[in-house]
């Protein structure tokens, strides 16, 4: 146990408690996991996505480089398979259609479909199951695009602010309207 400055102990953990969260615990981590974004709740989509994505493109070129391309090609996939999962948990995090992770979706969809296509095309002599993997990765690119665009065009819209009056007002009529007040 170590002392503090004031000469309050602190508690150590227990190694059995650090074994075995109680349920209690897991429920406060998942809870202030799942906030809002406008909340102060852990922000788990880029701790764990982010990490997660790393992790498998280093796999990926350990095993492609090691001769083994089909898992290496494949983890390749899954590693960018999880900032398709980012974005369809962005899409469904966002609070009306016009925002700016919409205009992202298609173009990024887009480049990973080219990518896997290319790749597929290029191994289909030598590697031919890589292309049958490649065209399942390609399907899950274009279904994870349209989910997150059909989950945008399912929000509410931004409101259109007008003048209460109706119309545009000049700057002549502004100016009567702060005269007259």
């Amino acid at each position: 146990m170590a002392a503090t400055k004031k000469g309050w102990r602190q508690k150590q953990p227990r190694p059995q408690a650090l074994a075995n969260l109680s349920t209690a615990l897991c429920s406060r981590i998942l809870t202030a996991m799942a906030g809002t974004p406008n909340s102060s709740g852990f922000p788990w989509r880029p701790a764990v996505l982010g990490p997660l994505a790393v992790t498998l493109f280093a796999l990926a070129m350990y095993f492609y480089n090691n001769l083994q391309p089909e898992i290496g090609l494949t983890l390749l996939g899954f590693a960018f398979a999880a900032p398709m999962v980012w974005i369809v948990l962005a899409a469904r995090d966002a609070e009306d259609a016009e925002s700016p992770v919409r205009q992202f979706v298609p173009r990024l969809t887009t480049v990973l479909v080219l990518g896997s296509a290319f790749l597929g095309f290029v191994m289909r002599a030598r590697y031919p199951r890589i292309t049958v993997i490649e065209a399942a990765f390609i399907v899950f690119y274009i279904a994870a695009g349209a989910f997150a665009l059909r989950i945008f065009s399912n929000k509410p819209r931004r409101p259109t602010l007008t003048a209460l009056s109706g119309g545009n007002q000049t700057p002549r009529l502004r100016r009567e309207a702060r005269r007259g007040k």
